[in-house]
């Protein structure tokens, strides 16, 4: 899951003449598992929005996968150099949150939902959190 989405982000990066370090983990997940198809749209609208708003000519992203309380949960997070290069100045190009809305429709009708909060990094961490089919309790890890 993680190697492919930080694949498809690189390259779309390269495509708007940006140069971005992904990097993704997987924690306790089975490697060979795929993600669920329905978590597709709204981590790709995640990630899109983290390339175009969040991530300058030369950034990075981290993109986090793990299970806490028979929940599903994928962090993207950008270090907010476009932010920085703008120098808080409205851009052009922003979008005006339709395709966050999408997202949040996407996860409620999977049961599940969307927060965005301050990444540690510097940027913007936008988190899917989904129900997963099988119930297993998962450690919480600090």
């Amino acid at each position: 899951m993680g190697q492919v989405m930080a694949t498809r982000a690189a390259e779309a990066g390269k495509e708007l003449g940006k140069t971005i370090d992904i990097r993704v983990t997987t924690e306790g997940l089975n490697p060979h598992e795929p993600m669920p198809i329905e978590l597709y749209a709204p981590l790709t609208h995640l990630v899109h929005n983290a390339i175009v708003h969040g991530v300058g000519e030369v950034g990075m992203m981290w993109i986090h996968a793990y299970h806490e309380n028979w929940h599903l949960l994928i962090e993207v997070e950008d270090d907010g150099s476009v932010a920085r290069a703008l120098e808080n100045r409205a851009s052009i190009l922003a979008g005006r949150g339709v395709g966050l809305n999408s997202t949040r429709s996407m996860m409620k009708r999977l049961g599940g939902e969307v927060t965005l909060s301050d990444s540690s990094h510097g940027g913007t961490k936008a988190k899917l959190k989904s129900p997963v089919g099988q119930r297993r309790p998962v450690k919480k890890t600090a």
